[in-house]
């Protein structure tokens, strides 16, 4: 999961797998944000966990090789899906995984309703909350 921050066409996210291109970054050769000389973009995220130019080179492995498929979700959506699961499961999702929530959210049909859909909720949501509380977008 990306971070869409603004959106891919606002110029403001940090999805360096769906709009990155090949360069070195920190020594490691791997997708990032970089203009046609190199010089690296700066990134977007309402989430700091996600809010980085580049992803290390094991994600751009698993892009390339097909055994990944890697997509965006935009500040508004992840802050949609820390609500979503804060109110139907009682969990405070951090901002990295409200991503995933969204994700999962806008996929609605795509599975079965018999079959196991899995996310993994990481880090603290609680750290997160003054922030999104005082974005004044959704109630937290």
């Amino acid at each position: 999961m990306e971070a869409a921050g603004e959106g891919l066409d606002s110029g403001r996210h940090s999805a360096s797998l769906a709009c990155g291109t090949p360069g070195v970054l920190h020594g490691a050769f791997s997708y990032l944000l970089q203009d046609a000389e190199g010089q690296v973009h700066p990134a977007h995220s309402i989430s700091a966990g996600l809010d980085y130019p580049g992803v290390g080179p094991e994600h751009s492995s698993l892009k390339d090789s097909g055994r990944a498929t890697y997509v965006a979700v935009t500040d508004h959506a992840a802050l949609e899906g820390f609500q979503l699961l804060s109110r139907i499961e009682g969990i405070v999702p951090a901002l990295e995984t409200a991503h995933a929530v969204a994700w999962v959210d806008s996929q609605a049909g795509r599975w079965a309703d018999d079959e196991p859909v899995l996310i993994c909720i990481s880090g603290r949501g609680d750290k997160d909350v003054a922030q999104v509380s005082a974005l004044g977008i959704i109630d937290a």
